[in-house]
């Protein structure tokens, strides 16, 4: 488990190349986190190198936040590749600033999916949160 604590700015990174065929978000056997006092709103930075064998599918990375504030993971502020060759590896990188959060103690937590239950392989995982206060 990769996880970071932090009063302004925190990382997490694993670099073991893990999988999922899940189509709903979940985390995968080495999870990452960050834990951040944030006020109500902050950047948070997702990179990763994903890989797909199967044609016409999706691999998300988004986060969930729990603590003082409660958000689902979501395909609206995930880092997404689209894959419409027979196998691809690309490294992506994402930021979003995240609003209406609960200012206090903040958990990220870096979730996974995939588009069609084919296998997804996602290696050398970041996420970066920077409070940016009220």
């Amino acid at each position: 488990t990769a996880t970071a604590t932090a009063t302004n700015n925190a990382s997490a990174f694993v670099a073991t190349n893990q999988t999922t065929t899940s189509t709903s978000y979940t985390g995968l056997a080495t999870a990452s986190s960050v834990t951040v006092t944030t006020g109500t709103k902050a950047l948070v930075m997702l990179t990763c190198e994903l890989e797909m064998t199967s044609t016409s599918d999706r691999a998300y990375m988004s986060y969930a936040v729990s603590g003082a504030t409660t958000i689902a993971s979501s395909d609206a502020f995930a880092l997404n590749m689209k894959i419409a060759a027979t196998q691809t590896i690309d490294a992506h990188t994402y930021a979003y600033i995240v609003t209406g959060l609960t200012a206090g103690s903040n958990t990220f937590t870096t979730q996974f999916r995939s588009g069609s239950g084919a296998t997804i392989y996602f290696a050398n995982r970041r996420i970066s949160v920077v409070d940016m206060g009220s």
